[in-house]
């Protein structure tokens, strides 16, 4: 998945494209995975990436706007 791709799943969000983008890989950096293979279904506490509840607002709106596309 491109950026262009990453930006389509969010076109009616109130989020500025650079913050998507800014989100999108600071994810992908933190797992160390590549930003294309993310998706915005992955249930990262279930594939042992992550195990940790996330308290960043913006992160879960930007997940949650994801999910309903």
């Amino acid at each position: 998945m491109d950026d262009e791709e990453i930006l389509n799943l969010y076109h009616d969000s109130e989020f500025s494209k650079t913050s998507i983008l800014e989100l999108w890989h600071e994810v992908a950096n933190n797992f160390d995975v590549p930003s294309g293979y993310l998706r915005p279904e992955d249930e990262l506490a279930d594939m042992g990436i992550i195990n940790f509840t996330v308290d960043h607002p913006k992160l879960e709106d930007i997940t949650d706007i994801a999910i309903e596309e």
